[in-house]
């Protein structure tokens, strides 16, 4: 967690402790998982003849998105499942444009509003191998630090509302540096090694359990 927030801090040319963790996700999508083409802090418009750059459509309000993101990431943990490929999409249709193969250690890091809409493609089930599974570390970053999300307390129970994930001291992400960085646009991909992760997790009511080896 603290080096992906480091990473993404670098990704963005920022000095260490301008971006503050607003909130940290672990996902897992299965076969059919998907994430339609969106930006994170706000509903989006596709650019126009009328709107030559995507928008924020400001007649909607929700509880989400959250306006005070201003930096997103996501980390893939794993690659035992096929399909589920990160995007980022045409700014004009909303189709994906560049996609970007899941590898574990392999982080996109890129801006929280309609310049950056993204999504997932569909996770598929492979063929006579054990079904198929996406893990991956979703970060969103803002600069107010009144809304910081707590740091997670190894070994005891988070309130459900801040994260559905328990922690255990013993199943830190483990990387040491970054090894390659690429980048797109104002957006970066950095891939993490060695990356040991996620050899056994499993779905139990609202909780995950990553295992680490």
């Amino acid at each position: 967690r603290k080096r992906a927030h480091s990473a993404a801090e670098e990704a963005m040319g920022l000095c260490p402790g301008t971006l503050k963790i607003d909130y940290t996700h672990f996902t897992q999508k299965r076969a059919g998982g998907t994430h339609d083409t969106h930006s994170d802090n706000c509903f989006a418009l596709y650019a126009s003849e009328d709107r030559p750059v995507p928008g924020c459509d400001e007649s909607r309000h929700h509880a989400y998105p959250f306006t005070n993101r201003v930096v997103s990431s996501i980390l893939y943990l794993n690659e035992d499942f096929e399909g589920g490929e990160f995007y980022w999409a045409d700014q004009r249709t909303g189709e994906p444009k560049t996609v970007v193969r899941p590898k574990p250690g392999r982080m996109m890091v890129f801006s929280s509003g309609a310049e950056s809409l993204h999504g997932a493609l569909p996770v598929t089930d492979r063929k006579e191998e054990e079904p198929s599974r996406r893990l991956a570390l979703a970060m969103w970053f803002g600069t107010d630090a009144s809304r910081e999300e707590a740091e997670p307390v190894f070994n005891e129970r988070v309130d459900e509302m801040e994260t559905d994930f328990e922690t255990e001291e013993s199943r830190a992400l483990i990387w040491q540096r970054v090894d390659e960085s690429v980048v797109i646009g104002k957006s970066a991909l950095h891939d993490f090694f060695p990356l040991k992760i996620a050899k056994q997790a499993t779905m139990l009511n609202t909780t995950m359990h990553l295992q680490v080896v």
